[in-house]
Protein backbone atom coordinates (compact mmCIF):
# COMPACT_ATOMS: atom_id res chain seq x y z
CA UNK A 1 0.00 0.00 0.00
CA UNK A 2 1.31 3.49 -1.15
CA UNK A 3 2.25 5.97 1.45
CA UNK A 4 0.18 9.21 1.06
CA UNK A 5 1.41 12.61 2.24
CA UNK A 6 -1.75 14.70 3.65
CA UNK A 7 -0.07 18.30 3.39
CA UNK A 8 -3.81 20.10 4.28
CA UNK A 9 -4.18 17.62 7.06
CA UNK A 10 -1.43 18.60 9.73
CA UNK A 11 -0.52 22.76 9.17
CA UNK A 12 3.02 22.46 9.33
CA UNK A 13 2.80 19.74 6.42
CA UNK A 14 0.86 22.12 4.77
CA UNK A 15 3.37 25.02 4.53
CA UNK A 16 4.48 24.35 1.24
CA UNK A 17 2.44 26.00 -1.47
CA UNK A 18 2.01 29.40 -3.24
CA UNK A 19 -0.23 31.21 -5.20
CA UNK A 20 -1.28 34.65 -6.62
CA UNK A 21 -2.74 37.14 -4.55
CA UNK A 22 -6.29 38.34 -4.70
CA UNK A 23 -6.17 42.29 -4.61
CA UNK A 24 -9.53 43.38 -4.27
CA UNK A 25 -10.35 45.16 -1.12
CA UNK A 26 -13.59 44.63 1.00
CA UNK A 27 -15.92 47.81 0.95
CA UNK A 28 -17.95 46.96 4.21
CA UNK A 29 -16.03 46.55 8.05
CA UNK A 30 -17.50 44.34 10.71
CA UNK A 31 -16.38 44.60 14.25
CA UNK A 32 -16.44 41.97 16.34
CA UNK A 33 -17.89 41.01 19.85
CA UNK A 34 -15.82 38.49 22.06
CA UNK A 35 -17.83 35.59 23.02
CA UNK A 36 -16.83 35.16 26.46
CA UNK A 37 -16.64 31.74 27.22
CA UNK A 38 -17.58 31.28 31.09
CA UNK A 39 -16.37 27.86 31.68
CA UNK A 40 -12.97 26.52 29.64
CA UNK A 41 -10.73 27.82 26.90
CA UNK A 42 -10.27 26.81 23.55
CA UNK A 43 -7.59 24.92 22.18
CA UNK A 44 -6.21 24.25 17.96
CA UNK A 45 -9.75 24.60 16.63
CA UNK A 46 -10.48 23.52 13.77
CA UNK A 47 -13.91 23.00 11.30
CA UNK A 48 -17.27 24.59 13.14
CA UNK A 49 -20.65 23.90 12.68
CA UNK A 50 -23.76 25.67 13.98
CA UNK A 51 -26.88 23.88 14.83
CA UNK A 52 -29.62 25.46 16.61
CA UNK A 53 -27.88 27.49 19.63
CA UNK A 54 -25.15 25.55 19.68
CA UNK A 55 -21.83 26.12 17.87
CA UNK A 56 -19.77 22.52 17.25
CA UNK A 57 -16.37 22.35 16.67
CA UNK A 58 -13.32 19.98 15.70
CA UNK A 59 -10.51 20.29 18.29
CA UNK A 60 -7.17 19.45 17.57
CA UNK A 61 -5.06 19.96 21.04
CA UNK A 62 -7.04 18.44 23.92
CA UNK A 63 -7.61 14.76 25.16
CA UNK A 64 -11.22 15.28 23.40
CA UNK A 65 -11.69 15.47 19.69
CA UNK A 66 -14.86 18.19 19.61
CA UNK A 67 -16.59 20.42 21.20
CA UNK A 68 -20.24 22.80 21.65
CA UNK A 69 -20.41 25.87 22.91
CA UNK A 70 -23.90 26.37 23.70
CA UNK A 71 -24.33 30.30 22.60
CA UNK A 72 -27.47 30.69 25.58
CA UNK A 73 -25.05 30.58 28.10
CA UNK A 74 -21.60 30.73 26.40
CA UNK A 75 -20.30 27.76 27.98
CA UNK A 76 -18.28 25.10 26.29
CA UNK A 77 -18.86 21.49 26.35
CA UNK A 78 -16.03 18.28 25.16
CA UNK A 79 -17.08 15.06 23.97
CA UNK A 80 -15.29 12.54 21.47
CA UNK A 81 -12.59 9.97 23.26
CA UNK A 82 -9.16 9.88 20.97
CA UNK A 83 -8.48 6.49 20.23
CA UNK A 84 -9.14 3.40 18.10
CA UNK A 85 -12.39 2.17 20.09
CA UNK A 86 -15.89 1.73 18.71
CA UNK A 87 -16.89 5.48 19.91
CA UNK A 88 -13.79 6.67 19.17
CA UNK A 89 -11.82 8.97 16.65
CA UNK A 90 -7.88 9.53 14.90
CA UNK A 91 -8.16 12.37 13.08
CA UNK A 92 -11.60 13.40 12.14
CA UNK A 93 -11.43 16.15 9.86
CA UNK A 94 -15.03 16.92 8.76
CA UNK A 95 -18.45 17.91 10.59
CA UNK A 96 -21.62 17.67 8.61
CA UNK A 97 -24.82 18.46 9.65
CA UNK A 98 -27.48 15.68 8.76
CA UNK A 99 -30.58 17.42 9.90
CA UNK A 100 -32.11 18.31 13.53
CA UNK A 101 -30.02 17.05 16.46
CA UNK A 102 -27.88 14.14 13.59
CA UNK A 103 -23.94 15.62 13.30
CA UNK A 104 -22.01 13.46 10.85
CA UNK A 105 -18.41 12.99 11.25
CA UNK A 106 -15.67 11.85 8.80
CA UNK A 107 -12.46 10.54 10.28
CA UNK A 108 -9.63 10.93 7.89
CA UNK A 109 -7.44 8.55 9.31
CA UNK A 110 -9.59 5.35 10.23
CA UNK A 111 -11.66 6.08 7.08
CA UNK A 112 -14.94 5.86 9.03
CA UNK A 113 -17.56 8.06 8.60
CA UNK A 114 -19.61 8.17 12.46
CA UNK A 115 -23.13 9.24 12.78
CA UNK A 116 -24.30 10.50 16.13
CA UNK A 117 -27.27 11.72 17.76
CA UNK A 118 -26.77 14.53 19.73
CA UNK A 119 -29.72 14.18 22.11
CA UNK A 120 -27.67 11.45 23.53
CA UNK A 121 -25.73 14.29 25.86
CA UNK A 122 -21.84 15.17 25.83
CA UNK A 123 -21.02 11.62 24.95
CA UNK A 124 -23.18 10.06 22.74
CA UNK A 125 -22.82 6.91 21.11
CA UNK A 126 -22.79 7.07 17.28
CA UNK A 127 -23.53 4.89 14.24
CA UNK A 128 -19.98 4.44 11.91
CA UNK A 129 -19.42 2.95 8.34
CA UNK A 130 -15.99 1.64 7.54
CA UNK A 131 -14.98 2.91 4.53
CA UNK A 132 -13.00 0.84 2.78
CA UNK A 133 -8.94 1.89 3.05
CA UNK A 134 -8.99 4.75 0.49
CA UNK A 135 -7.93 7.70 1.61
CA UNK A 136 -10.29 11.20 1.21
CA UNK A 137 -9.79 14.48 2.11
CA UNK A 138 -13.16 15.56 2.97
CA UNK A 139 -16.02 13.04 2.48
CA UNK A 140 -19.95 13.77 2.96
CA UNK A 141 -23.11 11.89 2.99
CA UNK A 142 -25.77 12.18 0.27
CA UNK A 143 -29.10 12.03 0.58
CA UNK A 144 -29.54 9.13 -1.07
CA UNK A 145 -27.39 7.25 1.59
CA UNK A 146 -23.97 7.51 -0.77
CA UNK A 147 -21.07 8.99 0.46
CA UNK A 148 -18.88 11.60 -1.92
CA UNK A 149 -15.68 12.06 -1.39
CA UNK A 150 -12.75 14.66 -2.69
CA UNK A 151 -9.81 13.31 -2.68
CA UNK A 152 -6.13 11.48 -4.43
CA UNK A 153 -7.82 9.25 -6.39
CA UNK A 154 -6.41 8.00 -9.53
CA UNK A 155 -9.85 8.39 -12.15
CA UNK A 156 -10.60 11.68 -10.69
CA UNK A 157 -11.47 14.76 -8.62
CA UNK A 158 -14.49 13.88 -6.30
CA UNK A 159 -15.40 9.76 -6.24
CA UNK A 160 -19.06 8.32 -5.18
CA UNK A 161 -19.07 5.47 -2.73
CA UNK A 162 -21.54 2.99 -1.19
CA UNK A 163 -21.75 2.42 2.25
CA UNK A 164 -18.91 -0.22 2.00
CA UNK A 165 -16.53 2.15 0.33
CA UNK A 166 -16.46 1.36 -3.03
CA UNK A 167 -16.22 3.35 -5.75
CA UNK A 168 -19.47 3.58 -7.78
CA UNK A 169 -18.15 7.30 -10.30
CA UNK A 170 -15.85 9.49 -10.32
CA UNK A 171 -16.07 13.65 -11.55
CA UNK A 172 -13.87 15.66 -13.28
CA UNK A 173 -9.85 16.26 -12.57
CA UNK A 174 -8.11 18.59 -10.17
CA UNK A 175 -7.40 22.22 -12.12
CA UNK A 176 -4.55 22.47 -14.47
CA UNK A 177 -3.00 26.08 -15.58
CA UNK A 178 -2.11 24.61 -18.80
CA UNK A 179 -0.87 21.35 -21.05
CA UNK A 180 2.01 20.83 -19.01
CA UNK A 181 0.25 20.56 -15.60
CA UNK A 182 -2.40 18.59 -17.22
CA UNK A 183 0.06 16.21 -18.01
CA UNK A 184 0.72 15.42 -14.37
CA UNK A 185 -0.96 12.72 -12.55
CA UNK A 186 -4.45 13.80 -11.30
CA UNK A 187 -2.86 11.97 -7.89
CA UNK A 188 0.13 14.27 -7.45
CA UNK A 189 -2.20 17.15 -8.57
CA UNK A 190 -4.32 16.46 -5.68
CA UNK A 191 -1.56 16.97 -3.15
CA UNK A 192 -0.90 20.40 -4.58
CA UNK A 193 -4.54 21.32 -5.26
CA UNK A 194 -5.97 20.46 -1.81
CA UNK A 195 -8.23 23.04 0.58
CA UNK A 196 -11.61 23.69 1.44
CA UNK A 197 -14.83 21.52 0.54
CA UNK A 198 -18.29 22.63 2.03
CA UNK A 199 -21.80 21.65 1.28
CA UNK A 200 -24.78 23.65 1.85
CA UNK A 201 -27.43 22.67 4.59
CA UNK A 202 -29.68 21.01 2.30
CA UNK A 203 -26.76 18.75 1.15
CA UNK A 204 -27.32 19.46 -3.06
CA UNK A 205 -25.02 22.08 -3.30
CA UNK A 206 -20.70 22.44 -2.99
CA UNK A 207 -18.13 24.40 -3.10
CA UNK A 208 -14.41 24.06 -3.10
CA UNK A 209 -12.03 26.46 -2.12
CA UNK A 210 -8.35 26.15 -3.09
CA UNK A 211 -6.18 27.03 0.09
CA UNK A 212 -3.46 28.11 -2.69
CA UNK A 213 -4.64 29.31 -5.49
CA UNK A 214 -7.06 31.91 -6.46
CA UNK A 215 -9.24 29.43 -7.15
CA UNK A 216 -13.42 28.72 -6.28
CA UNK A 217 -15.34 25.63 -7.57
CA UNK A 218 -19.37 25.26 -7.05
CA UNK A 219 -20.95 22.25 -8.06
CA UNK A 220 -24.31 20.96 -7.43
CA UNK A 221 -25.57 17.65 -7.12
CA UNK A 222 -28.64 16.61 -9.02
CA UNK A 223 -30.27 13.31 -11.02
CA UNK A 224 -27.42 11.24 -9.55
CA UNK A 225 -24.76 13.64 -10.63
CA UNK A 226 -22.41 16.02 -9.85
CA UNK A 227 -23.12 19.10 -11.90
CA UNK A 228 -20.78 22.30 -12.61
CA UNK A 229 -22.50 25.83 -11.79
CA UNK A 230 -19.43 27.52 -12.16
CA UNK A 231 -15.61 27.58 -11.96
CA UNK A 232 -13.32 30.45 -10.64
CA UNK A 233 -9.76 29.72 -11.91
CA UNK A 234 -7.50 33.55 -11.53
CA UNK A 235 -4.61 32.05 -10.01
CA UNK A 236 -2.42 28.22 -9.61
CA UNK A 237 -0.19 26.85 -7.30
CA UNK A 238 2.92 26.26 -8.19
CA UNK A 239 4.74 23.34 -7.47
CA UNK A 240 6.87 19.89 -8.23
CA UNK A 241 4.85 16.76 -8.05
CA UNK A 242 7.37 14.57 -5.97
CA UNK A 243 7.46 10.77 -7.17
CA UNK A 244 10.81 10.05 -5.77
CA UNK A 245 9.81 9.90 -1.70
CA UNK A 246 7.20 6.37 -3.17
CA UNK A 247 4.11 8.44 -1.67
CA UNK A 248 2.14 10.52 -3.39
CA UNK A 249 3.54 14.49 -2.75
CA UNK A 250 4.30 17.84 -4.43
CA UNK A 251 7.02 19.99 -3.22
CA UNK A 252 6.07 23.46 -3.53
CA UNK A 253 7.32 27.13 -2.57
CA UNK A 254 7.31 28.60 1.00
CA UNK A 255 7.66 32.42 -0.37
CA UNK A 256 4.05 32.40 -1.80
CA UNK A 257 0.60 33.25 -0.20
CA UNK A 258 -2.39 31.53 1.52
CA UNK A 259 -5.53 32.35 -0.20
CA UNK A 260 -8.79 30.33 1.35
CA UNK A 261 -8.31 29.32 5.14
CA UNK A 262 -12.28 28.78 5.51
CA UNK A 263 -15.46 28.51 4.08
CA UNK A 264 -18.94 27.87 5.28
CA UNK A 265 -22.49 27.86 3.43
CA UNK A 266 -25.84 28.20 4.40
CA UNK A 267 -28.56 27.53 1.63
CA UNK A 268 -28.55 31.23 0.74
CA UNK A 269 -24.51 32.25 0.12
CA UNK A 270 -21.33 31.10 0.76
CA UNK A 271 -18.68 32.48 2.84
CA UNK A 272 -14.61 32.49 1.88
CA UNK A 273 -12.47 33.63 4.25
CA UNK A 274 -9.28 35.04 2.69
CA UNK A 275 -5.52 35.17 4.04
CA UNK A 276 -2.77 36.62 1.63
CA UNK A 277 -0.30 35.31 4.12
CA UNK A 278 3.34 34.49 2.61
CA UNK A 279 3.88 30.83 3.75
CA UNK A 280 7.07 31.70 5.04
CA UNK A 281 5.97 34.09 7.80
CA UNK A 282 3.64 31.83 8.76
CA UNK A 283 6.35 29.25 9.18
CA UNK A 284 8.98 31.33 10.72
CA UNK A 285 6.26 32.43 13.13
CA UNK A 286 5.04 29.05 13.89
CA UNK A 287 1.43 30.11 13.77
CA UNK A 288 -1.50 29.20 11.49
CA UNK A 289 -2.71 31.33 8.70
CA UNK A 290 -6.11 33.91 9.41
CA UNK A 291 -7.23 36.46 7.42
CA UNK A 292 -9.90 39.03 7.91
CA UNK A 293 -10.88 39.31 4.26
CA UNK A 294 -14.55 38.18 4.05
CA UNK A 295 -16.04 37.00 0.42
CA UNK A 296 -19.68 36.35 0.02
CA UNK A 297 -21.18 34.36 -2.67
CA UNK A 298 -24.61 33.57 -4.03
CA UNK A 299 -25.14 29.72 -5.18
CA UNK A 300 -25.10 31.17 -8.84
CA UNK A 301 -21.51 31.52 -7.96
CA UNK A 302 -21.34 35.47 -8.00
CA UNK A 303 -20.05 37.18 -5.09
CA UNK A 304 -22.35 39.21 -3.62
CA UNK A 305 -20.09 40.95 -0.96
CA UNK A 306 -17.00 41.86 0.15
CA UNK A 307 -16.44 42.38 3.60
CA UNK A 308 -13.15 43.53 5.64
CA UNK A 309 -13.12 41.83 9.87
CA UNK A 310 -11.95 44.59 12.24
CA UNK A 311 -9.81 41.40 13.71
CA UNK A 312 -7.77 38.48 11.91
CA UNK A 313 -9.75 34.81 12.33
CA UNK A 314 -8.49 31.28 11.19
CA UNK A 315 -12.25 29.80 11.12
CA UNK A 316 -15.65 30.65 10.72
CA UNK A 317 -18.98 29.61 10.92
CA UNK A 318 -22.26 31.33 10.04
CA UNK A 319 -25.88 31.09 11.64
CA UNK A 320 -28.46 29.13 8.77
CA UNK A 321 -29.91 32.50 8.91
CA UNK A 322 -27.40 33.94 7.26
CA UNK A 323 -27.34 36.62 10.22
CA UNK A 324 -24.64 35.82 12.58
CA UNK A 325 -21.27 35.00 10.99
CA UNK A 326 -18.98 32.98 14.12
CA UNK A 327 -15.28 33.30 13.85
CA UNK A 328 -12.14 31.84 15.55
CA UNK A 329 -9.31 34.53 16.14
CA UNK A 330 -5.95 34.66 17.99
CA UNK A 331 -5.58 37.26 20.14
CA UNK A 332 -3.00 36.21 21.00
CA UNK A 333 -4.93 32.87 22.72
CA UNK A 334 -7.27 31.53 20.71
CA UNK A 335 -10.87 33.12 21.04
CA UNK A 336 -14.61 32.92 19.49
CA UNK A 337 -15.58 35.85 17.77
CA UNK A 338 -19.07 37.20 16.82
CA UNK A 339 -20.04 39.72 14.25
CA UNK A 340 -23.41 40.76 13.26
CA UNK A 341 -24.30 40.28 9.45
CA UNK A 342 -27.98 41.81 9.54
CA UNK A 343 -28.11 44.11 6.92
CA UNK A 344 -25.26 43.54 5.42
CA UNK A 345 -26.32 41.30 2.69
Amino acid sequence: MKTFYLFYTVFFLALTACATSQKEEPTTVLAHQTVEIKNDYLGWVGQLLVMGDRLYGNEHQMDTCFFYVDLTKNELHRFGAKGQGANEYLYPGVLQYLGENQLGIYDIRARKYSEINLKEGVNPTNRSSQLGERISFYLKKLPNNLYLGIGPYEEGMFTLFDTTGTSIKSFYEYPYRDSDEKSIDNQFRAMAYQGVWISNLSQDKFLFADDHGDILHFYQWEDGDLKIIRKIENSYPKYTPDKKSGGLSAIMSKENLFTYISAYATDQFIYVLYSGERVKDCFDQQKNPDGDQLFVYNWKGEKVKAIKLDIRCTMIAVSPDDEILYAISNNPDPELERFDLRGIL
